[in-house]
């Protein structure tokens, strides 16, 4: 039997959610040493976000690839493909097809952040998921230090310039 802390309600093996209060629960194994002879007590904490079931797990994944490859692998082909297709294009179509394509590629960029959000408000539990908003984090994290840098970079490149020349 997992007894919740919360409540005190012994409820079955099996059980997800406390039958006493409605409170997810999640088991941890704690042993005892009762005569140099170890038994296993389980103690059940009340816990929403750890909790998730097998199918629901399976659905987190599925959104969480369909995340990354909105996010990195559509909108990156959307981005950098137009710049290829500048040699087959009139030249009064290249300003549009670059325009058209950056947006396609932004909209798969918003729709990745989005899916990503769904899977980690949704299936808070899902460790695939978390993962993904690392990704993300880190990815928008380097874009900013590159920014940064950049700056800097031109910022001081400008005072040489104006050193050297006036």
């Amino acid at each position: 039997m997992k007894r919740c802390v919360k409540c005190g309600f012994n409820n079955n093996e099996e059980s997800y959610f406390c039958e006493g209060c409605g409170l997810d629960i999640k088991e941890e194994e704690n042993f005892t040493n009762n005569n140099d002879n170890p038994t296993s007590q389980k103690v059940v904490y009340a816990n929403s976000s750890n909790i998730i079931s097998p199918e629901d797990n399976k659905k987190a994944n599925i959104l969480s690839t369909i995340s990354l490859i909105c996010f990195y692998l559509i909108a990156g082909i959307f981005l950098i493909v137009p710049s290829y297709l500048d040699r087959f294009l009139p030249a009064e179509m290249i300003d549009i097809v670059h325009i058209l394509s950056y947006l396609v590629g932004l909209m798969f960029h918003i729709a990745g952040l989005v899916l990503m959000i769904i899977t980690r408000v949704k299936y808070s539990g899902n460790v695939f998921g978390k993962v993904v908003m690392w990704l993300y984090i880190i990815t928008y994290l380097g874009i900013i230090l590159l920014f940064v840098v950049g700056f800097i970079f031109i910022f001081l490149f400008i005072i040489l310039l104006r050193s050297m020349f006036g």
